[in-house]
C-alpha cells in the first residue's frame, strides 16, 4: 500500500461455514451450549485481505484490548469508505464466541478479509482493491477525526452488520489502521484494561503467493 511497507492481497477465498453447536438462550442469556457434528459448507469466491502487523497485535494484547473488536471495527471502517461497500462481505464477529468465558479452541488469524458474496458472480472486491490504499487512508482519517465517543455509522459501525456491531472498538480500529499504514502509536495514551479477554485471535501467517504471480506495488 502507498506509503507503507505492508501489503494488501487479492485472490481466491474459500468461505467455509462449520456448525459446531448452538446455544440455548433465554432473555439474551446463554443457558447451555450444545455440541454438534456436521460437514462444512464450502463456497469459493474472490476478495482481498490485510494482515494486522504482529507488533500491533502484541500491543493490543499487552494493553488488554480485544483484537476481535479492533479487527471487526476496522473492517467496517474500510467498507464505509467504499460506495458499494454494503454489497461486500467481511467476517462479522459473533458476540457469543468472542465474549465466552471458557478458552476458545478455534483461533483465527489477525486478518481483515473482504469478499464478494459467494454464488453471485460479482466482482466488486476487484473494484475496491483498485483503490485499496485510498480506502485505508480514508478510513483512518475518518476514524481519527470522528467526534463520536465509541463508534457510529460514520466511522466504524455498519447498518448491515449481521451481529449488530456489538463486537467493536473504536480505539482498537485506530490501532489496527495505524498499523496497516505504518503510523506511530502513543502507547502511553492507550489505557490498560485488566478485565481480561477471551483469546480468539493469533498472528496471521502470510498466505503463500501462487507461483508465477508477480507482486506489484500499489500507488492507488
Amino acid at each position: 500500500m502507498q506509503g507503507t511497507p505492508h501489503r494488501a492481497f487479492y485472490g481466491k477465498i474459500e468461505v467455509k461455514t462449520v456448525i459446531f453447536g448452538y446455544f440455548k438462550m433465554r432473555q439474551g442469556k446463554i443457558l447451555d451450549a450444545v455440541d454438534l457434528e456436521s460437514p462444512p459448507f464450502e463456497r469459493d469466491t474472490t476478495g482481498f485481505w490485510f494482515d494486522v502487523p504482529k507488533e500491533n497485535l502484541k500491543l493490543m494484547k499487552q494493553k488488554g484490548m480485544n483484537p476481535a473488536e479492533a479487527i471487526h471495527a476496522a473492517c467496517h471502517a474500510i467498507l464505509n469508505r467504499f460506495d458499494l461497500g454494503h454489497h461486500l462481505r467481511t467476517e462479522c464477529k459473533i458476540p457469543q464466541r468472542e465474549y465466552q468465558s471458557k478458552p476458545s479452541q478455534r483461533k483465527r488469524p489477525a486478518r481483515l478479509v473482504f469478499f464478494d458474496p459467494p454464488g453471485t458472480g460479482a466482482s466488486l472486491s476487484a473494484k475496491a482493491f483498485d483503490y485499496v490504499s485510498g480506502l485505508v487512508h480514508e478510513a483512518f482519517e475518518t476514524v481519527e477525526s470522528c467526534e463520536c465517543k465509541s463508534g457510529c455509522t460514520h466511522c466504524i459501525q455498519s447498518t448491515t452488520c449481521k451481529e449488530s456491531n456489538i463486537v467493536s472498538s473504536k480505539l482498537g480500529a485506530r490501532v489496527v489502521l495505524r498499523g496497516l499504514l505504518n503510523l506511530p502509536l502513543e502507547e502511553s495514551a492507550i489505557p490498560l484494561d485488566e478485565t481480561g479477554i477471551t483469546n480468539t485471535i493469533v498472528d496471521a501467517e502470510p498466505v503463500r503467493i501462487v507461483p508465477g504471480v508477480e507482486v506489484e506495488p500499489c500507488d492507488a
